[in-house]
């Protein structure tokens, strides 16, 4: 069974990743992986140099982006969600996304960006960036109720 990496930032991630997209792509030759994704915060600015060198390394590129959104049952804080694109369809929703956050003074809630949510795979991170982390840790019951307005707020899962 192959690994794939599917939470990797570059510098393109201002301040948070010091990994340029060059040496994610070899590093990612070196460990023989056929495959290996870029989710940079926000901003899907390293995806041509991405696609290049990934291509050209034999490697398949997969296209995602973290972004802050309102939490789901808490909406008073902001948590990161990885998008990750499923085809050409989510790839052209992922820029939509990053675009439309991108103009906003503020993390929006999912329900106000579920029209880009199609073909994409939506990951909540296990980290401290993470919602599902929180609700553990502030009310465990309450991870059910996320659960059940997650997928009531993303149809396309």
């Amino acid at each position: 069974m192959a690994f794939v990496s599917l939470q990797n930032i570059s510098a393109y991630s201002l301040l948070q990743g010091p990994t340029t997209v060059a040496d994610l792509v070899q590093d990612a030759v070196e460990k023989g992986y056929d495959s290996i994704a870029l989710t940079d915060y926000n901003y899907t600015y390293g995806f041509l140099q991405f696609n290049e060198l990934a291509q050209a390394a034999g490697i398949k590129p997969i296209f995602g982006v973290q972004l802050s959104v309102k939490g789901v049952v808490d909406q008073s804080a902001n948590f990161n969600l990885i998008f990750i694109a499923k085809d050409q369809i989510g790839y052209q929703n992922l820029l939509k996304l990053s675009s439309y956050s991108a103009l906003q003074k503020e993390p929006q809630p999912l329900d106000k960006v579920h029209k880009y949510l199609s073909h994409l795979f939506i990951i909540t991170p296990a980290n401290a960036t993470s919602e599902l982390v929180y609700l553990d840790q502030a009310n465990h019951q309450l991870i059910d109720t996320y659960m059940r307005d997650f997928f009531d707020v993303n149809p396309y899962i």
